[in-house]
């Protein structure tokens, strides 16, 4: 049986590796705006650092029984307060909490107790039986690969998402040409 600082420091290393997936996923969002969010917003380090600092405090304040806690301070903290914050639209806001409420399952965190099943993060990321520790975390990221279909799945986007941004970017450096012209 596991010490109390051994499932913490367990605990912890797993929210760590949530919070790392779940920043990289809205950075990479964000860049696709319109199609991620609806407008670019000033996600960065400080909310990783942020979120870091929580999910100490979160964990350090856990007891022994800390193995069935609920992750909804998780989803209201991270998803509403640290970065959730930054947003000023309804409807980003709801991705945002989706995601976070994806990443941050309980799902997830019930497979810290149950070492004779994987969990699958998302399509072609899935978490083995028994994670330990940062070099199994690097394996699970450096084997990972991305879905077939298309990457956007893992950004929680539609298939096409790719192209619909392509189209508007398009249009935008035609628009921009265009304007050039115009001016010249």
């Amino acid at each position: 049986m596991k010490s109390e600082n051994e499932n913490k420091g367990l605990i912890s290393a797993w929210l760590i590796f949530l919070l790392a997936w779940f920043h990289a996923i809205i950075e990479a969002r964000n860049g696709l705006n319109p199609i991620g969010f609806s407008k670019k917003y000033d996600f960065n380090e400080c909310d990783f650092a942020s979120g870091l600092s929580n999910i100490k405090q979160f964990v350090s304040r856990l007891d022994d029984e800390s193995s069935l806690f609920d992750c909804a301070e998780l989803h209201f903290t991270i998803g509403r307060i640290i970065y959730g914050g930054k947003i000023d639209e309804d409807e980003d806001l709801a991705v945002l909490q989706n995601i976070c409420s994806r990443i941050f399952s309980p799902e997830a965190i019930k497979s810290l107790q149950n070492p004779d099943k994987s969990h699958d993060l998302l399509p072609g990321v899935s978490i083995p039986q028994g994670f330990i520790d940062e070099q199994v975390m690097s394996d699970i990221l450096n084997n990972s690969c991305e879905p077939i279909d298309s990457y956007s799945s893992w950004l929680g986007l539609p298939a096409d998402a790719i192209q619909q941004y392509e189209r508007i970017k398009t249009r935008e450096l035609l628009i921009k040409t265009e304007n050039l012209l115009t001016e010249s």
